[in-house]
């Protein structure tokens, strides 16, 4: 379904678009700005079956070519096959010979009812297991964060087997924001459960004592370490994090880092690592995102050795993911936006209540800023029967924790939120996405869809 609604537009426009996800039926997303309103059916789910890879042992060319997959790079030696399936991974165990996925990972993997590969982990796990530099170009919710995971925890057990006396951390994961860095740590604490590693998570806005102690108290024994880059810095400046065993570096939504100028930290990091240099005992690193503009790949590449990159969609352009169905509307004034979403919501609230599904958060409301997400949010509780989340950086850690709480419990129907909650939340049941205010990049546009 798609609508379109136009108004006279003001002198100053500023679009605004929101997705619906329902499948089977592709429900619709919308958009709200003072001028404009979009609509958009729901993306897939990480693992969901239609897009998985179960073709018969696929050639790199005609995989490729079906999932609109580009890979730039030479691969060398190394077998670029697209894996088919979760058993049919293998790795160099340390001592010249191949293994498979341990039986406990295995028996993970079937308890969470993954029956088969994204295009974007097919493409790129033969290539990380090898122990190749990769990036990673994929939408949201492709599953790249089980695509990094898997070679970065097999590579910190076999470190653990070879050698259990191994100092750590032995594996960084580096995130912009600290919605993204928990999500990341809740997926690698139960993977690590069956690898048997040790997962800590560090970012700014909890107190530092806190984080500490859970680093001294590991020791040796910590394996992972996912972080925010400030708070990352401060534990490597006063040698809480030695970071000289460091085997595996992923930075995840990197794009996102350098354009919130973490560039300095990101370098600071990766010199006091032990160089990317493509030997043993060097650095494997692995860059992930949704977008990759050609400026910031261009500077990323400096933290890599010779790196492939797998490209999922349109080889160098920027596009939103194609399982959403974009409509705008236009309109005049700050009052005919808050009754035109007023007016999407409740339509998605009456599917949701015909689906017995009323106590599940379904709609995300973004605006730019911090100020406009309070006064939605406060307008949506006065004049609206849905319990309403806000979210934004001037909240505490403790209050944004509560927040995200009550939206993965269903006790909040509606979430409005600045593009803190872009990236990295993952609410399976969101229906809708509406863009009260446009963002001012198209990066930020393809992750808010």
């Amino acid at each position: 379904m798609r609508r379109i609604l136009i108004g006279r537009l003001p002198p100053l426009v500023r679009p605004l678009a929101r997705p619906l996800l329902r499948p089977p039926a592709m429900p619709t997303a919308r958009c709200l700005s003072s001028t404009m309103v979009q609509e958009f059916p729901a993306a897939k789910a990480e693992q969901q079956s239609s897009s998985s890879v179960a073709d018969s042992m696929p050639t790199p060319a005609n995989f490729y070519a079906k999932h609109e997959i580009s890979l730039v790079g030479d691969p060398g030696e190394v077998d670029a096959t697209p894996s088919t399936d979760f058993s049919s991974l293998r790795k160099d165990n340390g001592d010249g010979e191949w293994e498979e996925l341990p039986r406990e990972v295995t028996k993970f993997i079937q308890s969470k009812k993954y029956e088969s590969l994204t295009p974007i982990q097919a493409a790129t796990l033969p290539l990380t297991l090898a122990g190749r530099d990769m990036i990673g170009v994929a939408q949201t919710g492709s599953g790249k964060t089980m695509g990094f995971l898997i070679p970065l925890m097999w590579e910190a057990a076999n470190v653990r087997r070879l050698n259990p006396k191994a100092s750590g951390p032995l594996a960084i994961v580096m995130a912009p924001t600290r919605e993204l860095a928990q999500q990341i740590e809740a997926e690698a604490k139960a993977l690590g459960k069956a690898f048997k590693l040790n997962t800590t998570c560090i970012f700014g806005g909890q107190p530092r004592h806190v984080q500490e102690r859970n680093i001294l108290r590991m020791g040796r024994k910590l394996d992972v370490v996912v972080a925010t880059p400030g708070r990352l810095c401060d534990f490597m400046r006063d040698h809480t994090l030695l970071m000289g065993s460091v085997r595996f570096l992923v930075l995840d939504e990197a794009d996102r880092m350098l354009d919130m100028g973490f560039e300095p930290q990101l370098r600071e990091v990766a010199d006091a690592l032990p160089a990317s240099s493509g030997v043993e005992h060097s650095r494997q690193t692995l860059m992930f995102s949704a977008t990759w503009p050609k400026e910031v790949r261009e500077l990323a590449h400096e933290f890599m050795q010779h790196p492939l990159r797998i490209h999922v969609g349109s080889s160098d352009r920027l596009v939103a993911n194609k399982d959403v169905e974009q409509n705008i509307q236009l309109h005049t004034t700050m009052l005919s936006k808050l009754n035109a979403l007023a007016e999407l919501l409740q339509t998605v609230h009456s599917a949701a209540q015909a689906e017995g599904k009323v106590r599940t958060c379904h709609t995300v409301v973004f605006a730019n800023r911090k100020r406009d997400v309070d006064m939605i949010a406060q307008d949506l509780r006065d004049n609206t029967r849905y319990f309403v989340a806000s979210l934004h950086g001037d909240m505490t850690q403790s209050a944004r924790d509560r927040m995200l709480e009550r939206i993965r419990s269903g006790q909040a129907q509606v979430l409005v939120a600045t593009d803190v909650a872009a990236r990295g939340l993952d609410v399976k049941s969101i229906k809708q996405v509406v863009n009260f205010d446009m963002p001012t990049n198209i990066e930020d546009y393809v992750h808010r869809i």
